[in-house]
């Protein structure tokens, strides 16, 4: 149960935070956090919603608490829910259900 608690622990803590981060795994996660955005667009608004609401709770008790309320742990927050966004406004058509019914 260790490995699992310190496997979940990753995930409440922010990208920025500690001494030295290192800002190629910040640019690996902020497209992960987009092709997330994109995919929960694939099944409609209310999964949208809930995911959102996740998201940001998770970021505003979990990673923004743990780097001690840094204004880069918050800023990182805000581009993290940002990059969710992209991914569902603009990648996400890419992603649809039924792209034949599209309009021209």
């Amino acid at each position: 149960m260790s490995a699992f608690l310190d496997f979940i622990a990753v995930f409440y803590h922010s990208d920025v935070a500690g001494p030295s981060p290192v800002w190629w795994h910040w640019i690996n996660a902020q497209c992960a956090h987009a092709v997330l955005g994109a995919l929960v667009r694939t099944h409609g608004p209310r999964w949208w919603f809930s995911f959102i609401i996740l998201f940001a709770a998770k970021e505003l008790f979990g990673d923004i608490p743990n780097g001690n309320w840094s204004g880069l742990v918050i800023l990182d927050s805000a581009t993290d829910l940002f990059a969710a966004f992209l991914g569902y406004r603009y990648l996400g058509p890419t992603y649809s259900k039924r792209p034949f019914l599209k309009r021209s």
